[in-house]
């Protein structure tokens, strides 16, 4: 496991992290000349320029969402999903991804406090556990 020093993620890979790691540099060098979008690496902005092309070849079996990204499609599916991995403990929201609970936290409970990343995803997963029938 690789450890990121400055918010304790974990990763599998040396690469996953280095690349992790670009996201704490607020540096954006790479301009897209499409629109005024900017981004850390070479490779988020040729994966953003293929949005631009509107070649939408990954189309959704259930809905009528289609993408230019297999791996974007794989995500989308995972909203047709009854269960959703990430639940709101203050409400009856619930979603398929840790950055769409933190929205969702700032949004609806915006005087809910944590004093860190780890305490909302420590949340998080006691909730989940709570949930889970044995």
């Amino acid at each position: 496991m690789f450890l990121c020093d400055e918010c304790n993620c974990h990763f599998v890979s040396k690469y996953a992290l280095t690349r992790h790691k670009k996201y704490h540099i607020d540096d954006l060098p790479f301009a897209c000349n499409l629109c005024p979008r900017a981004f850390r690496d070479r490779f988020d902005l040729n994966k953003h320029i293929k949005s631009h092309l509107n070649e939408k070849s990954y189309q959704c079996d259930i809905c009528s969402y289609a993408t230019f990204s297999k791996n974007l499609l794989k995500q989308h599916s995972f909203r047709h999903e009854v269960q959703k991995p990430y639940p709101c403990f203050y409400c009856d929201y619930g979603t398929i991804t840790q950055y769409e609970l933190k929205m969702h936290m700032r949004r609806k409970h915006p005087t809910i406090q944590f004093n860190t990343k780890d305490e909302v995803l420590a949340a998080t997963i006691l909730c989940n556990l709570a949930n889970t029938p044995f």
